[in-house]
């Protein structure tokens, strides 16, 4: 029996969760391994190389050491993602099967008069996008934001070691990005309510109309039918059109702060060649690990956008469903 079930999204995830906790702790143990060995450290091996290979005379071994170091690692960081992808795939078939199970028990304690005044299909909507909503959101934050967080932070720590001021840039900006970020969500979340409540309603519908499709031929009332559907589908579709215009400016912002942010690293690091600050090895890693800083804050802003979909997916799922 299942007890005292959350309604907080978050909440919710974390409580089925507790039921599968060994390939729980084992997928986030390997992406915090993979997100420290990945590319993190294998710009560091990049801006080795690159120095090794800018001295005179040449030290052949040095050389040939990071050369081989950078593929062994890579192999090395590959592996371990994968691993989580396997303890992943225990975690979130299980939490699918838990969740469904849980949702389901808890409806079947309500009276008879509950189920007389509500749908079948609509009940069965919101079960639905619970677990598929608690599902994308927990693999969001295990596969896109766990690791992306991490990596900010070990390109900051990385940055400052080679000179403090490229690590203050990608500090400055990282907390500036995620604030923008956050704020954006919150703007987003009265278009996703919106459009999650119009889809539960239209797949409600939808299902309920079908179930009744004998009755509906019976008295002939076909065409009233599909013109009852038609507003759920036009419902649903103003709805989508409203999110995806507002999450497309947030997108379109998102890409010129990141274009300054890369033109700011970019033109800091070459004035400090230029001074003699720093090597031509930094400059060289500052370049890769701008560009894998670009991948992340676009990962962050998508990924900000569909979390915010899916939290508000599950929570008005779960509204109805544990009422």
């Amino acid at each position: 029996m299942y007890k005292n079930i959350p309604k907080n999204p978050i909440k919710f995830g974390i409580y089925i969760s507790k039921f599968h906790k060994k390939s729980a702790l084992s997928a986030l143990i390997c992406v915090f391994i993979g997100s420290a060995l990945g590319g993190r450290f294998l710009v560091i091996i990049l801006r080795n190389l690159t120095d090794s290979l800018s001295k005179q005379p040449i030290d052949t071994n040095t050389v040939w050491m990071w050369a081989i170091a950078y593929p062994v690692l890579l192999f090395i960081t590959e592996s371990i993602w994968r691993l989580s992808g396997f303890m992943g795939m225990g975690w979130f078939v299980n939490l699918r099967a838990t969740a469904y199970q849980a949702l389901y028990e808890h409806l079947t304690l309500h009276s008879k008069d509950y189920f007389n005044s509500r749908f079948a299909g609509s009940l069965a909507s919101k079960i639905s996008n619970s677990v598929d909503g608690t599902e994308q959101l927990f693999q969001q934050i295990l596969w896109n934001f766990i690791p992306l967080v991490l990596g900010l932070f070990w390109y900051i720590v990385i940055s400052w070691i080679s000179d403090y001021r490229l690590g203050i840039i990608i500090a400055v900006w990282s907390i500036f990005f995620l604030g923008i970020n956050i704020l954006f969500s919150r703007k987003l979340q009265p278009y996703s309510f919106k459009l999650a409540e119009t889809t539960s309603a239209l797949k409600g519908k939808v299902v309920d109309s079908l179930s009744n499709i004998s009755l509906v031929h019976e008295y002939a009332y076909v065409k009233g039918e599909k013109d009852y559907i038609k507003k759920f589908v036009n419902n649903d579709a103003d709805a989508g059109f409203s999110r995806w215009w507002v999450s497309e400016w947030i997108l379109f912002i998102n890409g010129v702060l990141i274009s300054i942010f890369v033109a700011t690293m970019i033109f800091k690091s070459v004035y400090l060649l230029l001074n003699h600050l720093v090597s031509i090895g930094v400059v060289l890693m500052i370049v890769a690990l701008v560009g894998n800083i670009y991948d992340i804050f676009i990962f962050i802003g998508h990924g900000i956008t569909n979390a915010s979909r899916y939290f508000v997916q599950i929570n008005e799922g779960l509204y109805y469903a544990l009422r």
